[in-house]
């Protein structure tokens, strides 16, 4: 099934970031997705900039610095995920890679996009378990999911979860799947049916077209070599 993705057909990318930005001061240097099932396409460390780059201009206008709520940086990342990665605790910065300020973080673009590195190809193989993303699926369509896990990307917050965001039915769906890769079991189940929110309100048609729009548009007939 695919309501999720028929629903974002009928909706458009609202921000889409210009070409200019693959040649920007900020332009991220990717690497590609690690293989992981040889019927399922993946993505060139090129498709990853544009992806990369296409979620930075829609959530910060590509602004490392951006602080917005508990998200820091130009993808906005979640304190949640810091904490995942190690570079926070409960008492504050734990001094990974160097960062043990919000300042020095902010300042760093290379540990902000190596953070996007590693959740784009921890994500993609998740979401490939959680038949997620599945054969046959084209770039933009696997672009689009891994934008849509990435917007889910603190699904399994215990305090988002104690608060009553995340539905009771979702809750159960994401627990009898599995309970490590919440992110990616909630992108299924918004592929299979549709009208999933993030925590901050937001549709998930919104990051499943930013994610295509990468891959079709930024990445489509680019030289870049």
């Amino acid at each position: 099934m695919n309501i999720g993705i028929n629903q974002a057909a009928q909706q458009p990318l609202l921000k889409s970031a210009p070409r200019s930005t693959l040649t920007s001061n900020n332009a991220p240097r990717t690497s590609d997705i690690s293989k992981v099932n040889d019927t399922i396409l993946t993505l060139s460390a090129f498709e990853v900039k544009c992806l990369m780059l296409q979620i930075a201009y829609m959530e910060s206008d590509s602004n490392v610095s951006v602080i917005s709520g508990d998200r820091l940086g130009q993808y906005h990342l979640s304190d949640y995920l810091l904490k995942q990665y190690g570079y926070k605790d409960s008492v504050g910065w734990t001094g990974l890679d160097g960062i043990d300020t919000q300042e020095l973080f902010l300042d760093s673009l290379a540990v902000q996009d190596k953070i996007m590195i590693r959740f784009f190809n921890e994500n993609y193989a998740k979401l490939i378990q959680a038949d997620a993303i599945r054969e046959n699926d084209t770039k933009p369509t696997i672009a689009g999911m891994l934008a849509v896990s990435y917007q889910f990307q603190d699904a399994e917050n215990p305090t988002t979860i104690q608060t009553g965001k995340v539905s009771s039915t979702i809750l159960a769906q994401i627990q009898q799947e599995s309970n490590s890769n919440y992110n990616a079991v909630k992108s299924k189940i918004w592929r299979d049916e549709g009208s999933q929110l993030d925590n901050l309100g937001r549709t998930a048609s919104l990051f499943y077209n930013a994610g295509k729009y990468a891959i079709q548009n930024l990445a489509a007939d680019y030289d870049n070599t």
